[in-house]
């Protein structure tokens, strides 16, 4: 009998905030108070916020490798990211169509097929990388710490260094950098890192967030134009970016480190963090999400505590909408698809001819 998965409230915890910083990401990037050329203490706010989002999808990746090498690559476990991925693109097909909006071709592919028409670029990317896992963790294997940790250097240089030091990226795409950030999730599994303890690291994190947000105070200040300091904080809170980088792999070290009961409330939260981002980032409902039911652009021109508050209101309902959902989803759809039997058998030969002995 396979051995059942046990969660760590710790690393759910932060599969929870990680979450959390896409959905702040995406408030202040779909919600349009970006754009706004008008500068005002929320500006600051959006801005800080919106810094956040690509650590929470370097953190993903950072769990992904953590685990992963030392488990071995399963169709199954394909197969349900794929269920997953096809109901809420249905589900929300499905409303668009209720909706009496108007649907095309693209749509029709991105809802059937989602990772090769690239609904979610995150999930695409994920999918090739456990996908290559297999070959990942065999080369990982095989490799002495030395070896290995020159690796990841020579990579962090041609992947983030260079293209932070530049702006251009010729080595990276998603994929690529999935694979790299998994690495670094191996390399801390294999090799137990701990770098400084948990207060001295915490005190690490809030100083390089700070120099983060520093920086992009001073690109608002001195960009004349809206679009100019726009595309300037992207670059910054780029997931390649060498303080995003940082900044994510000591956010991991800290989590990793933190001693945590087991809790069954963080670890439902957390098992439900990407049906999260599979409800509030779906194309067909994003823009009626952000402009018309929260309303963000409204909120910018508020108060900033108004603003803070609606920020946190947005936030859990969000969450709770996506567990609830998930909730849905495992107990109707997919307990009874895993439940067919002989597709076990399927899996299991799929297993044999892909898995690198």
């Amino acid at each position: 009998m396979a051995m059942k998965f046990e969660r760590k409230s710790n690393i759910e915890l932060l599969r929870i905030i990680s979450m959390i910083f896409i959905i702040w990401h995406h408030y202040t990037l779909h919600g349009g108070i970006l754009y706004v050329n008008y500068s005002n203490p929320n500006k600051y706010i959006a801005e800080a916020i919106y810094l956040l989002g690509k650590v929470g999808v370097n953190e993903f990746i950072l769990i992904s490798g953590y685990f992963l090498i030392k488990s071995k690559f399963k169709i199954k476990k394909l197969v349900k990211i794929e269920l997953q991925i096809l109901c809420y693109t249905l589900l929300f097909l499905i409303l668009y169509i209720v909706m009496d909006k108007h649907i095309n071709k693209k749509m029709i592919q991105q809802t059937f097929f989602p990772i090769i028409f690239n609904a979610y670029w995150f999930m695409t990317a994920y999918i090739g990388m456990y996908i290559l896992s297999t070959f990942i963790n065999k080369l990982i294997i095989n490799l002495n710490k030395n070896e290995f940790k020159l690796l990841l250097i020579i990579l962090l240089i041609m992947l983030s260094i260079l293209p932070s030091i530049t702006g251009i990226n010729n080595f990276m795409g998603n994929l690529q950098w999935f694979i790299y950030i998994y690495m670094i999730g191996a390399y801390i599994q294999i090799y137990d890192i701990t770098i400084l303890k948990n207060r001295y690291l915490k005190y690490a994190i809030i100083l390089l967030y700070s120099i983060i947000f520093f920086i992009g105070i001073i690109i608002t200040l001195f960009s004349i134009e809206n679009i100019q300091r726009f595309e300037k904080i992207k670059i910054l809170a780029g997931m390649n970016f060498i303080t995003t980088t940082i900044l994510s792999i000591l956010i991991f070290l800290f989590f990793k480190n933190l001693k945590l009961k087991n809790n069954k409330i963080i670890n439902l939260f957390g098992k439900s963090s990407i049906a999260v981002y599979l409800w509030h980032d779906n194309e067909y409902i994003r823009y009626t999400l952000w402009k018309k039911i929260f309303n963000v652009e409204r909120f910018f021109y508020c108060n900033f505590i108004f603003l803070i508050l609606h920020i946190l209101f947005c936030t859990l309902i969000i969450y709770l909408v996506g567990v609830f959902l998930e909730y849905f989803r495992i107990k109707i759809i997919e307990k009874n698809f895993f439940r067919i039997k002989w597709l076990d058998k399927i899996y299991k030969k799929i297993d044999d001819i892909i898995v690198v002995k």
